[in-house]
């Protein structure tokens, strides 16, 4: 990723990329080529103030299934560019709330990264009203509590939900 954003900065695309997570000091001495802030952890409580501190969130995990902090920066309007192949698919819908992108494939796409970049900040309002919807409509509790009590009922016809 840090290859694919030193040549999104080389190539025009302007941004500061902010950091926030526990960082030792070798690494926030290190030269990126691009702007970098280094941030702490935030609480729940800071959550919203967190999010205002950026336009895009960049998810490069492979692991997260379940991405908390993908629900969390959608339900405050900001779009995501998050791992392909994940559990993120199902979140973000490419064009629309963000971008779904393969960080591992710096080799066969270097300039995919910052175009994408550039598209969401382009149509930004869009990409942020989107966001926000994919919160309200698909993310809320009351559509995911729905869906599992839908599978429920569909898993155990015979049994009574409250």
């Amino acid at each position: 990723m840090i290859r694919e954003l030193q040549h999104a900065y080389e190539s025009g695309v302007k941004f500061k990329l902010h950091v926030f997570g526990k960082a030792n000091a070798s690494t926030k001495r290190f030269n990126y080529g691009f702007p970098i802030n280094f941030l702490p952890p935030f609480r729940v409580s800071e959550r919203s103030a967190a999010f205002s501190i950026f336009d895009i969130l960049i998810c490069p995990s492979v692991l997260d299934n379940s991405p908390n902090v993908v629900c969390e920066a959608f339900s405050e309007g900001v779009p995501v560019i998050g791992q392909s192949g994940t559990g993120i698919d199902s979140y973000i819908t490419d064009c629309d709330n963000g971008y779904l992108h393969d960080f591992k494939s710096y080799r066969a796409e270097p300039y995919c990264l910052g175009r994408k970049l550039d598209s969401v900040v382009a149509s930004y309002s869009e990409f942020s009203r989107a966001a926000k919807m994919t919160a309200k409509f698909e993310l809320s509790y009351e559509t995911i509590g729905g869906q599992y009590l839908r599978l429920y009922r569909s898993t155990f016809p015979d049994r009574v939900v409250c």
